[in-house]
């Protein structure tokens, strides 16, 4: 069994698991921590649930903390990685009907983390369900990743009323007008997509905090599932 502590210390050493790319921010403050690195390329194993390039970062991580620090059996911690599965409302696929894959990220509630979704998918086509209220962060590389998405609907929201200009701008064909429910939406892509001859997955990554009709981004990701079960 995997060995999972609260507190990364051992032989009273207390270790700092961080991510290569802080390497410069580390060693300017002097962290007194015994630093250990990783990067992506430090988990060379294709996960079986988990997208984008992002959780293949976070599993080094993990690989490092309960391997190299903790020292667990390393092939039972790949098994477990490899087969680990994404929690609910993020990332999560929810449903597969005919051409129409469907994804719940509905804990996306920033830009970034809209970005990381887009980015997990753009190799196949890309129905992009976003908007909500905004937290007032920068979302410059969510214009840029619209690129890589076929179709953009939105909720209506303050976000929604910020990036959909500058989308509309460099993407006029691919935006919709901006709806006050999901179900309107997902009746669209339902007729406008369903049965195609090619495949889309359905990316309902907000990217913003819930508008009125939802109480929080876990009441929303619920609505969504039971909305594909009654139109699809």
């Amino acid at each position: 069994m995997i060995n999972l502590q609260s507190l990364v210390i051992k032989n009273q050493k207390i270790f700092l698991i961080a991510n290569k790319q802080i390497i410069n921010y580390l060693e300017k403050y002097k962290v007194k921590s015994r630093l250990l690195y990783y990067d992506k390329k430090d988990f060379n194993y294709k996960l079986k649930y988990l997208k984008g390039q992002h959780n293949k970062t976070n599993s080094a991580g993990v690989y490092k903390l309960l391997v190299d620090v903790l020292g667990n059996d390393s092939q039972e911690v790949v098994d477990y990685l490899v087969n680990f599965k994404p929690v609910a409302f993020r990332l999560e696929q929810v449903a597969k009907i005919k051409n129409l894959i469907f994804i719940n990220d509905s804990t996306s509630t920033t830009p970034i983390a809209l970005t990381k979704a887009i980015q997990s998918f753009k190799s196949g086509n890309i129905i992009l369900i976003m908007g909500g209220n905004t937290k007032g962060l920068p979302y410059d590389d969510v214009v840029k990743e619209i690129a890589n998405v076929d179709k953009v609907y939105f909720l209506k929201g303050s976000f929604s009323d910020e990036v959909k200009p500058e989308i509309g701008r460099l993407y006029p064909d691919k935006i919709s007008a901006v709806k006050q429910e999901l179900e309107p939406i997902l009746n669209d892509i339902k007729k406008r997509f369903l049965g195609k001859d090619r495949q889309y997955y359905v990316l309902f990554s907000p990217g913003a905090t819930s508008f009125a009709q939802f109480n929080n981004e876990f009441d929303r990701g619920r609505a969504f599932n039971q909305l594909i079960n009654q139109i699809f």
